[in-house]
């Protein structure tokens, strides 16, 4: 029995890359790990899929195999030629995979080194395939070791001090743009984790939040977590919104662009815009002078620095 894994990351794929590859739903990876499990010589498999990475994790008796059955499945499934695939895809096997997936699991192979939150990505990744019966004891033991190593590599250097992540960069760029956030009014569309640490990284710069998600309760029990200078808005008027305050975070799950070149209006204000979502929320064709779009990328290329002092200090 052998561990295999196939990745693809912000390091090897562009951003139209890993937006084509990403799962878009719980509903869509529960399909896709039965698709592969139907093969006898896979035995388990579970999905990380990130902003930043889609991680395929197996268990199986023949790599070769395992390797070109889901290369072929995914090509299928999301429409991508097998060889462009195959050429934006990293494989691991054996202890390579190990090694890989504890690097992972330790956020040492992250976007930003020592953000905090791939760990907890990667347990309720395995729990859901767990759940559907895709995944079992062989990689229950491949999880369990990577938890315990990355709790080891955060106690036994300083990685994970003042931790950091998408959102702290993005808010930390808009205080470089704006100088001061203190008396402005941050839009948060998105009311996950990304989106709640956006707002807690807003609060902490003296700006108010205004979160604005499709389940308005989720929203409400964020609203409440953090305190009364956080409001909740009405999703029906995002347009509303978007032409009205000067700085918007974005993080959510949607499977095209939620902010179109349509809703906006040409306004005197500029605007400094934040998308940390993967497909993209924000519609790349919007290219208004007085309005400025930072995707994911363009964070990754913002936080490099901190990325090579975190790496130093991991060694």
């Amino acid at each position: 029995m052998r561990y295999q894994v196939l990745s693809f990351n912000y390091k090897e794929c562009s951003l139209e890359q890993r937006e084509s590859i990403a799962f878009k739903s719980k509903e869509e990876i529960e399909t896709f790990l039965k698709t592969i499990t139907d093969f006898d010589f896979i035995l388990e498999a579970f999905v990380i899929n990130t902003c930043n990475r889609v991680e395929i994790v197996t268990s199986s008796r023949d790599s070769f195999a395992t390797y070109h059955t889901i290369l072929g499945i995914l090509s299928k499934t999301k429409g991508i030629n097998f060889y462009e695939l195959e050429k934006s895809a990293l494989y691991y096997e054996k202890d390579k995979a190990v090694e890989h997936i504890f690097k992972v699991v330790s956020s040492l192979e992250s976007m930003v080194i020592g953000e905090a939150q791939i760990t907890g990505q990667v347990k309720e990744a395995f729990k859901i395939s767990f759940e559907n019966k895709t995944a079992g004891a062989e990689l229950n033991r491949l999880v369990s070791s990577a938890v315990r190593c990355a709790a080891q590599v955060r106690n036994s250097t300083n990685i994970s001090e003042n931790p950091v992540s998408i959102a702290s960069v993005a808010v930390a760029q808009a205080e470089v743009e704006r100088e001061s956030l203190s008396g402005m009014v941050g839009l948060v569309i998105g009311a996950g984790e990304m989106g709640r640490l956006a707002a807690k990284h807003l609060l902490r710069a003296g700006a108010d939040v205004l979160i604005v998600s499709r389940t308005i309760a989720h929203a409400q029990s964020l609203a409440e977590e953090l305190g009364e200078n956080v409001k909740v808005g009405e999703y029906e008027k995002l347009s509303y919104y978007l032409n009205k305050y000067r700085l918007l975070f974005t993080a959510t799950r949607a499977k095209e662009p939620i902010i179109t070149k349509e809703m906006v209006e040409e306004k005197l204000i500029n605007r400094t815009w934040f998308d940390m979502a993967i497909p993209r929320d924000i519609s790349k064709d919007i290219d208004f002078d007085n309005i400025k779009v930072y995707y994911i990328d363009d964070l990754q290329a913002i936080s490099s620095s901190n990325h090579a002092l975190r790496r130093e200090k991991a060694l």
